[in-house]
């Protein structure tokens, strides 16, 4: 924003009490505009300044407190006393109306003051405390805990560089992929320590980052209705019998709005007593901000379902379809997975694989298994890098002990055995998915035990002609679609990567579904894509592409054969 544009600005704020005695403020840095006025809080006049960075009126101005010692101190005034007044997700701005942008900025930051002064917003301290928190601190621990309702011991894993607050050691294993002997390795030190949690409803002034940080005293005096809370017990545990030289402790503080706000504290006390005990008030205490990698929290964030967590799902196939869908259902939140694949990455894959070319000649399935594993903490993946009939017959793969077996293999022969493997004996639900030829579509297939319809339907017709051609292809029957690129060992169905991401989300949201129990049935979903291409190269597509999307989505349930030798006896729900 140019000075003549803030000039112009500036009348028009003149107009109105929105901002009283307002001016430019000279010699500001780059192309960046402040302002400084006077708004009126309760009948007193506050001093603020509005910096308008260059972005402005595409972004919120920042709001500074200028005077007006008596509201530093209040909710949502942060470091260097700016206002956090509106996040901007979700805020659309008209830029043509710069002068309205900042009348209502100042609106909203008064009323925050308004309502910190009366106490109203004193609820979103504890909203806001690891921010606060993260003003005063100089150092920090990775906390993997999941923070319950009570106070609970629980350990420190540390060397000179970082500090894992755990359960145990095997937690802080399971979260770097490294078996726990490494992890003793790499973090020799190992720390009693415990996580104290506050009532629902406690309220706590932070620290302010300007000042000197707390004293013990002045510590347990904010702590104290979390330590009322402990039992003769968890105190003995936790304070009487816990004298170092040395510690770490761990508050969680109820936030209005779902979940804690975690802060930490670390305290060297020369007589070895702990802080908290009769005589721990010669402890020297430094706060220590609590990062946040905890299942529970960081799952969520991220769209994901804790309740997906314990969920065992088998993948058999780990190519273009596979890999997507390995990765969206880790992201998802399935952290238990097994994946199955004796092919290996190859060159000609780089365009049309998740894992591009980082590990080619590797087995598919291991290769899979350490990339989502240097991606996702927490997941727990078993890669078996045979075929789904070897790994059977080895006893490494049992189908009952999984809660959804997956196939993406595209090989119809061995998915046929799947399916009976799967829904007739082993009794557990199996999705299938697949690709047309050049972009024409795409399928998802849910097959659910002792319920008709399953893999099997789609090759199963009274017409004997018709025995062995899928039912659901948008391709017409008896057409060969494989391309080489440098002779037969390098035949593959031409498709590109976003027609395998489009079957992958189409899948793995059948996969939620059906973990979930949400759905119950058998289901084929499709979806249809440009035939231009195929048409092009003199290829015919099947009567079932003609049919609209829509109505291929309202017939989902509508497969079952009763020609199918695996279900197709079984009665109509």
């Amino acid at each position: 924003m140019q000075k003549h544009e803030a000039l112009i600005i500036l009348d028009l704020l003149k107009t109105d009490d929105s901002l009283q005695e307002s001016e430019l403020v000279p010699n500001v840095e780059g192309n960046t505009i402040a302002i400084s006025g006077k708004v009126s809080i309760e009948g007193h006049k506050i001093k603020i300044l509005l910096v308008l960075d260059p972005d402005f009126p595409r972004s919120l101005p920042y709001i500074f407190l200028q005077n007006g010692s008596e509201y530093e101190d209040l909710p949502h005034v942060l470091k260097e006393n700016m206002v956090c007044y509106q996040t901007t997700e979700g805020i659309i701005l008209d830029e043509k109306q710069p002068a309205e942008i900042i009348r209502w900025a100042i609106q909203k930051a008064v009323i925050v003051l308004a309502d910190g002064k009366k106490g109203a917003n004193w609820g979103d301290y504890a909203d806001e405390f690891e921010v606060y928190w993260g003003y005063v601190s100089s150092s920090s621990i990775i906390n993997l805990v999941n923070t319950t309702a009570k106070s609970h011991e629980v350990k420190l894993f540390k060397n000179g560089q970082k500090s894992y607050l755990a359960q145990s050691v095997g937690d802080v294993a399971r979260y770097l992929h490294l078996d726990i002997d490494k992890v003793r390795q790499k973090f020799p030190i190992e720390e009693r320590s415990a996580i104290f949690v506050l009532p629902v409803g406690t309220v706590i002034r932070p620290p302010r980052f300007d000042q000197p940080f707390w004293l013990v005293d002045e510590l347990k005096r904010v702590i104290q209705p979390a330590l009322d809370t402990l039992s003769v017990k968890q105190y003995k545990q936790y304070i009487k019998l816990n004298n170092s030289m040395s510690g770490t402790m761990v508050f969680a503080l109820p936030r209005p709005s779902g979940g804690f706000s975690l802060f930490g504290v670390s305290y060297v006390s020369p007589e070895g007593n702990h802080p908290f005990s009769e005589r721990g008030n010669s402890a020297k205490i430094q706060p220590i901000k609590v990062l946040r990698e905890e299942a529970s929290y960081i799952l969520p964030r991220g769209g994901s379902k804790t309740a997906h967590s314990s969920k065992r799902v088998l993948l058999v196939g780990s190519g273009a379809v596979g890999g997507y869908v390995a990765h969206e259902l880790v992201r998802a939140g399935v952290m238990n997975l097994t994946v199955v694949d004796s092919d290996k990455m190859s060159l000609e894959n780089t365009f049309r694989h998740v894992l591009g070319n980082a590990y080619q000649g590797r087995p598919k399935a291991s290769s899979m298994r350490d990339e989502l594993n240097r991606k996702f903490p927490y997941a727990d993946i078993v890669a078996i890098d045979t075929s789904i009939e070897q790994a059977v017959n080895d006893g490494l793969v049992r189908f009952s002990t999984f809660d959804l077996v997956i196939s993406a293999l595209g090989k119809p022969t061995t998915e046929i055995w799947l399916n009976e493997q799967a829904v007739k004996y082993a009794k557990v639900p199996i999705l299938f998915g697949w690709v047309e030829p050049l972009g024409i579509g795409g399928h998802a297939l849910l097959a659910q035990p002792g319920i008709k319809g399953c893999f099997k339907c789609l090759y199963s017709s009274i017409d004997p002609e018709d025995a062995m051609a899928n039912r659901a292809a948008f391709a017409g029957k008896n057409q060969w679609f494989g391309k080489s690129l440098s002779g037969c060992g390098q035949l593959h169905t031409p498709y590109g990567s976003l027609d395998a991401s489009r079957t992958a989300n189409l899948m793995t949201q059948l996969a939620l579904d059906s973990l979930t129990g949400k759905e119950t049935k058998g289901m084929l979903l499709s979806w249809k894509g440009d035939s231009a291409e195929f048409l092009k190269q003199k290829y015919v597509l099947s009567e079932r592409f003609k049919t609209s999307e829509e109505q291929l989505y309202h017939t989902r349930y509508l497969f079952a054969s009763s020609a199918c030798p695996i279900c197709g006896r079984l009665p109509n729900i």
